[in-house]
This record gives C-alpha cells, structure tokens and sequence, in this order.
C-alpha cells in the first residue's frame, strides 16, 4: 500500500465522522433550547385554558377565543421573525455583524409599527369578530375584557418573538428559552391569584388571566430587550430598508402560509362554536394537548435555518464586516 492512499484512507474514516459528530452537536446544542423555549411559549396559553377552567365552560371558551384572535394576528409577526432569523443568521455567519445589527433594528422598527396596528384593530374588532365566530353571550362576556386586555399590551408579545428571532440568528438559543421560562414562572404566580382572588389580591376572572399574561410578556420583553443591547445584536440607528426588504422578501411567504392556516382554524373553530360553549371548551382543551406535539418540529426547524445560515464564510459573501 502507498503512503499517499494510506494517509487518504486515515483522512477519509477519521475526519468525516468527527466533522458529522460537530454537527450533531451543533444542532442538539441549538435545537434544545429552542425546542424548550417553543413548549414553555405554548404552555402560557396552555396554563390559562386550565387555570380558568374553574370558572366553567364560557370562560376555557372565552379564553381560547382570545388565544386564537391573537395566533391570528401573529401569523404576519411569525413571518418576519423568521425572515430576520434567516437573514441575520446568513449575515452573522458570514462575517458581516454590524449589517447583522442593522437588519435586527430594521426589523425591530417594523415589529414595533405593526404592533400598534394589531393592537387598534384587535382593541376595536376583536370582540366583534368572536361575535361573528358564534360565541354566545355568556362567552362574550367573558371574552370582551380578555381580548380587549391581551390587544393592549400586544406589542409585548410580539416584541418578544421578534428579540427571540434575532438571538437565534446570531445563534444565541439560551438567551431566549430563558426569557420564556421568566414568562412562564411569572405568569403562573400572577393568574392564580388574580384570576381567583387569593393571597389578598382581587377577584378579576378571566381578566385577570390577561393582566398576568400582560405582566409576565412585559417582564420577559424587558430582559430579552436588556440581552439583546447588551451583547450587542441590536444597532440602534437610521433604518436600513434595503435590509428590511430582504428580510421581507424571506418572511412574507411564511406569513401567507401561516394566515392560510389560522384561516383555516378560524372558519372551523366557527363550525365547533355552532355545536355550543361545552363543545368549543372541550375542543380548546383538546388543542392546548395536542399542540405539544408541534414543538419538537419548531425547534429543529430553527436550528437548521441558524446552522445553514451561519455555515457560510466570510468568502462565501461580497465583504465582511467583523465587530
């Protein structure tokens, strides 16, 4: 045998299996967080179907109403998270950070101007839209002061899935699934009481599951906004349009699917709502479940946006812009 085959054949079976197991570990390393931060997101809607179902079948009614106008309106949010994951992370991937920040902050601004769009319109329409779903009285009854409540502070939530996208872009999973878990652990020790009454706090029902929703995405926008400045992802400056279209020009055909799937959700929660309030609480609960499943796919899609994103080289671009 020949040295030069003999030192192909050590490269060949040494060096792939070791460059395969890196990337095994990049996307555990990446997926995991993401994976936990998607279940602990899903489980705020989650905890507010089960924490109000003491209140009867109106108010688990009323409160899935309200989750489902909200997943509605995030459908154009969840786009433009994912185009800026996809555009910071092939422009943090490629050496160019500071072009990397800029698409951040332009998408933060576009966030922000939607947000205050999404608010008057869910403010204004979203009682008469679940109106218009069937909920019967007793529903709207509940469900007028929660949707009215969680519109309000909307930009709190939108807010946090943007910060989220652009920290996965930069390849910072943790970050984020910290973020959620303060929501999450905040938002259990505010509703119990305030939707019950307990501890010396008021009595608000089901309200009160919208003001601990509000609170908990306040405090876990604030930190993730705080991480976000300072580790330097975010360059707060002129916006850079060219930047915000390619971030578009991602993130939009997401949204279409997204809209054509919540549409779809909205029209046959619509057919569930005509069978009556037990039926719909029942179908809600039965959703909260299932929609644990969904999370494993969601993280693993994440990861794989960041490490393809991020595998390109800086003479895979034109330039590079190191910090």
């Amino acid at each position: 045998m020949s040295p030069n085959f003999a030192v192909f054949t050590e490269q060949l079976f040494k060096k792939r299996p070791t460059k395969r197991v890196s990337i095994r570990r990049n996307v555990l390393n990446l997926s995991l967080p993401v994976l936990l931060s998607s279940l602990f997101q899903r489980l705020v809607s989650i905890v507010d179907i089960f924490i109000v179902g003491g209140l009867g079948a109106a108010a688990i009614a009323a409160t899935g109403l309200g989750q489902l106008l909200i997943f509605v309106v995030m459908t154009v949010f969840w786009g433009l998270a994912t185009g800026a994951t996809v555009v910071i992370a092939h422009l943090w991937g490629g050496g160019r950070r500071a072009e990397a920040r800029r698409a951040a902050f332009a998408a933060c601004l576009a966030c922000a101007g939607m947000a205050i769009v999404a608010s008057f319109l869910g403010w204004y329409f979203g009682e008469e839209l679940a109106r218009f779903l069937g909920a019967k009285e007793d529903v709207l009854n509940f469900a007028a002061g929660y949707v009215k409540l969680v519109f309000l502070y909307f930009a709190f939530t939108a807010g946090l899935n943007i910060l989220s996208a652009i920290m996965h872009g930069a390849g910072n999973t943790r970050t984020p699934m910290e973020g959620i878990i303060l929501v999450n652990i905040l938002h259990v020790l505010i509703a119990y009481p305030l939707v019950y009454g307990k501890f010396g706090f008021p009595q608000l029902g089901v309200t009160g599951a919208a003001y601990a929703i509000n609170i908990s995405e306040l405090c876990g926008f604030l930190y993730l906004l705080v991480q976000a400045l300072r580790k330097n992802y975010i360059k707060i400056g002129k916006p850079d349009l060219p930047l915000f279209r390619r971030v578009w020009q991602v993130g939009y055909p997401v949204a279409l699917e997204r809209i054509a799937q919540q549409s779809g959700q909205l029209f046959y929660s619509k057919f569930i709502i005509s069978y009556g309030t037990a039926a719909y609480a029942a179908h809600q609960i039965g959703l909260s479940i299932e929609s644990l499943s969904f999370m494993p796919g969601a993280g693993m899609g994440i990861a794989a946006s960041t490490l393809m994103g991020q595998a390109l080289r800086p003479q895979d671009q034109q330039g590079t812009d190191q910090p």
